[in-house]
């Protein structure tokens, strides 16, 4: 089977995640088709992840705007939120493909260390 083609609307800046994902699918031996756009889900939550990260270590968790009064506020920066949010979403993408040791065996009685592996050498790129 042909590997799967980047959808038009995933960030250009996404297309890396995009194609670790199918790579990692391809070496666990599934290359459906459904995949693709498991891929691409991933590969969006997981850019918005990296771009949150960066955004908290170049600003800070909080952030001073000005309230309503005219006077500066301290907030959480939105960033944290963002980051949180993609954090979850990556993991359940990671439970439904499979991906976690867990779910892996869940699915289809894999090896737990096995999954494990396959895991960590997908995020660490």
């Amino acid at each position: 089977m042909a590997k799967p083609k980047k959808p038009n609307w995933i960030p250009s800046t996404a297309t890396k995640y995009f194609k670790d994902f199918v790579d990692t699918m391809e070496s666990k031996g599934i290359e459906s088709a459904e995949y693709k756009y498991m891929g691409a889900l991933f590969a969006v939550e997981y850019n918005e992840y990296i771009s949150a990260i960066k955004d908290i270590e170049a600003n800070g968790q909080t952030i001073t705007v000005k309230g309503a009064n005219g006077y500066p506020v301290c907030k959480q920066n939105p960033a944290v939120q963002t980051k949180q949010a993609a954090f979850k979403n990556i993991m359940e993408i990671v439970k439904q493909s499979g991906l976690s040791p867990k779910s892996a065996k869940d699915i289809n009685g894999s090896k737990e260390d096995e999954n494990a592996e396959v895991l960590k050498k997908f995020l660490q790129g």
